[in-house]
């Protein structure tokens, strides 16, 4: 019985006094094909090799000072990441959140799943909250399920759902759920993106050239901006409750869908020829847009115009009418059919200009139809051909 008790305390001592056992990352590197249902930690895929995360796995980034690690990294193009459940999070620092899934480049077809950033605790713009996914470049992209959040940060830094930076062919989002204080979705670099689905519940960010081409989706109470010379096209969707911000030069062509609020500003640029628009359209800053045609149902509360910015609009029995002030009064019949409510009222400020339209082009003994406002007190009409007059 004694010497018992000596064995058994001295095995308890060593255990004690034993170094804890190193939590180790595992690198996927054979250029094989291997599949994650389990825990697994600081996962590096490479040389060619086909990782799947099925459900029930849990992937996770060491939580480390001052940096936390990415719970998956992709290095090579030649390598693949497929994820159809499961769970994969960033690891959280004091300065810096690491992202659930980082690709360097690779090939990516995700249908589920739950990515999470890591979150930061630090106190200043520069340490930020890790994304749910990030992709730096890939060979291709899909994504038809999921959910990806952003990690917390400091105000104004945190995660984005998801951050698509650049690309080879264009990626396609057709499901998911994105969301994260940070932002749902982040477009930058030459990132070219077909949304076909999915529900984004935060800022929609978009820079540097990007391109979204938008044909179905929802969106609600959030902001989408477009930066840099980015385009968005819009041919459905219902993106109504959302704000869709058009800033330097950036591009929307929208033809279908259900739209919120739009604000064009910095000599961007607006062609809608339909959908349902149900907010304010403002334009600011040299901006401009042409409207054409509508839908069904097509209604548009208020346009806002300053900045020496730009409406033109295409249709028949057009007609501008000032009704005290800065206000107009807007009425006729789109190119489609579509008759605009009368009374549907235009503030315009700082030299901004109206153009009417008439399609087909009138006559030259009916020009008196065409109207272009100009601000500053003068209304030209051209009454004849060859003939411009303006009242005293």
């Amino acid at each position: 019985m004694k010497t018992f008790t000596i064995e058994l305390s001295c095995a308890l001592l060593f255990a004690l006094l034993a170094p804890a056992r190193p939590v180790l990352a595992t690198s996927y590197t054979d250029g094989g094909t291997h599949t994650i249902s389990g825990a697994d930690t600081d996962v590096t895929i490479n040389n060619g090799t086909t990782v799947n995360v099925v459900p029930g796995a849990t992937v996770t980034g060491l939580s480390i000072d001052p940096s936390g690690h990415n719970a998956i990294t992709v290095v090579d193009s030649a390598s693949a990441l497929n994820v159809s459940g499961g769970s994969i999070t960033g690891g959280s620092g004091s300065h810096f959140g690491a992202n659930g899934l980082l690709a360097n480049n690779g090939s990516f077809s995700i249908s589920g799943g739950t990515f999470a950033g890591g979150s930061s605790s630090g106190t200043t713009a520069s340490e930020p909250g890790g994304d749910g996914a990030r992709f730096d470049n890939y060979q291709s992209l899909s994504v038809s399920g999921g959910s990806f959040t952003g990690g917390s940060g400091f105000a104004g830094t945190e995660g984005y759902g998801v951050l698509i930076d650049g690309g080879g062919a264009p990626a396609v989002i057709s499901s998911g759920t994105f969301s994260g204080a940070g932002g749902s979705l982040h477009l930058a670099g030459t990132a070219n993106v077909n949304i076909t689905g999915g529900q984004y519940d935060a800022l929609m960010f978009s820079e540097n050239s990007s391109v979204a081409n938008v044909s179905n989706g929802s969106a609600f109470y959030s902001r989408w901006e477009f930066h840099e010379n980015s385009v968005i096209n819009v041919s459905g969707g219902q993106l109504h409750g959302t704000s869709l911000y058009l800033y330097d030069d950036s591009q929307a062509l929208i033809s279908n869908g259900q739209i919120g609020q739009i604000n064009l500003q910095n000599s961007s640029i607006a062609n809608i020829s339909g959908g349902q628009l149900t907010d304010e359209i403002s334009l600011m800053d040299t901006s401009v847009l042409n409207l054409t045609v509508g839908q069904t149902h097509f209604f548009i509360p208020s346009f806002y115009l300053a900045g020496s910015s730009v409406l033109n609009v295409f249709g028949t029995g057009l007609s501008l009418v000032n009704e005290g002030g800065n206000l107009y009064g807007l009425s006729g019949t789109l190119e489609d059919g579509t008759t605009l409510a009368d009374g549907t009222s235009v503030e315009i400020f700082d030299n901004a200009i109206v153009n009417l339209k008439q399609t087909p082009e009138p006559s030259t003994t009916t020009l008196a139809g065409l109207a272009c406002l100009c601000l500053g007190g003068w209304v030209w009409r051209r009454r004849a051909a060859r003939t411009t007059c303006a009242p005293a």
